[in-house]
């Protein structure tokens, strides 16, 4: 039987530590046994126009995500739901638009089937993101049940003007302490370009994430959610355990339009008292039941550091590698720059050479060495710059 593992992230110098590491078995595969869930979803404009790595839209994967999670709720019927929204159907231009597709009852096929209506009734994603007031609709929704919250988006910032972190704090503060409790038990990041916003913005909030990075994510995340209305077994004495083992995975974060390809990567896992281990992603390896820490390297990219993991037997550690595209962002002196300013940015390492116009460049790169040519009006300039994998470039070209 395939067992369950951790999953351990990390995003430039970002390491993402799932909450799982330091919870229980029951509760990393999802098994919470909570009387009800509140699912609030983000269907604001940045859900239309980003994909995951496969090319998906990120709407697409999230609505896939929701309708599995909804379908299966009629198999815990003594159980509650409720179903909002956000962002979707703008009343007007710059309207933050909050809505609640189905109030809190139990998981009958009929309500189920009506938050599915709900869903599918979303005709246009175009709005703005509210993610605290979304939060707060949600959790009310909780208020006699108790429950968990679940939060699907690929957001990189609430801008309706919400703080998420003091609109958490505030509901707990001042929730009877006599009432069930309300959890934030899972954070859905559909994507990997709002993935640095959640983990730093959002960790108030003290559930997991989950990521969507690919279709194949999206069974397994709806799968840990419908878990949260599970009750636990009772645990059968199992055969003696396995050794714990690490699992690499590199990944590709490539904004739309950028033909860029994985770099070579290799790794090095330590472990207390042995010597390193070089390993490629792809492949589970085995180690042992110590402190353990990653490094890996590739070409035109810092290297990518854990800090120590704590593996456990029976488990699987997932270390995941994520690899941007970088951003720049070249200017000229204010006093230089004009929307007809022309710029030739060739990269030496490939040849290859863009042509681009404006008083400023902001665009994502194939990673390289850059030399920069710009003609504005009688002005001519050169410079040159270092574009690296997980980096953002801010250069002002002057002779």
């Amino acid at each position: 039987m395939k067992k369950s593992g951790y999953w351990v992230s990390f995003f430039g110098a970002l390491l993402m530590s799932s909450a799982a590491v330091a919870q229980s078995q029951d509760q990393a595969t999802g098994i919470g046994d909570y009387p009800a869930i509140s699912l609030l979803l983000d269907a604001s404009g940045s859900m239309r126009t980003n994909d995951i790595s496969d090319g998906t839209q990120h709407w697409w994967a999230a609505k896939d995500l929701s309708t599995r999670v909804l379908k299966a709720l009629p198999r815990y019927p003594n159980k509650q739901h409720a179903f909002a929204y956000f962002g979707a159907d703008q009343t007007k231009a710059g309207d933050c638009d909050l809505y609640l597709g189905q109030s809190i009852g139990p998981n009958s096929p009929d309500r189920a089937q009506g938050s599915i209506n709900a869903l599918n009734g979303i005709e246009e994603v175009d709005g703005k993101t509210l993610l605290a007031r979304g939060l707060k609709l949600a959790w009310q929704q909780l208020e006699d049940t108790g429950g968990a919250v679940v939060i699907i988006t690929g957001l990189e910032k609430d801008n309706c003007g919400g703080d998420p972190c003091a609109m958490y704090r505030g509901l707990q503060n001042s929730r009877d302490p006599g009432k069930p409790p309300i959890d934030v038990r899972y954070v859905v990041s559909i994507g990997t370009l709002g993935f640095e916003f959640i983990k730093r913005e959002l960790k108030c909030l003290g559930g997991e994430v989950l990521q969507i990075n690919t279709k194949q994510d999206i069974e397994p995340a709806a799968r840990k959610i419908t878990g949260l209305l599970k009750t636990p077994a009772v645990q059968k004495p199992t055969s003696p355990p396995e050794d714990p083992k690490l699992s690499l995975v590199a990944t590709l974060n490539s904004p739309r339009g950028i033909a860029s390809s994985l770099p070579r990567v290799t790794a090095l896992i330590q472990q207390s008292g042995q010597l390193d281990i070089p390993v490629r992603p792809g492949s589970d390896t085995k180690v042992a039941l110590a402190d353990v820490s990653v490094k890996a390297i590739a070409p035109q990219a810092p290297g990518l550091e854990t800090p120590k993991l704590m593996v456990a037997p029976d488990l699987t550690t997932r270390v995941e590698l994520f690899y941007t595209p970088p951003k720049v962002l070249l200017r000229l002196p204010a006093a230089l720059g004009t929307s007809e300013t022309k710029w030739e940015l060739k990269n030496t390492s490939t040849g290859q050479v863009l042509y681009l116009q404006g008083k400023k460049i902001e665009r994502f790169l194939v990673p390289g060495e850059y030399d920069v040519s710009v003609w504005s009006g009688e002005a001519y300039l050169t410079g040159s710059f270092t574009a690296e994998w997980n980096s953002i470039v801010q250069k002002t070209i002057v002779n």
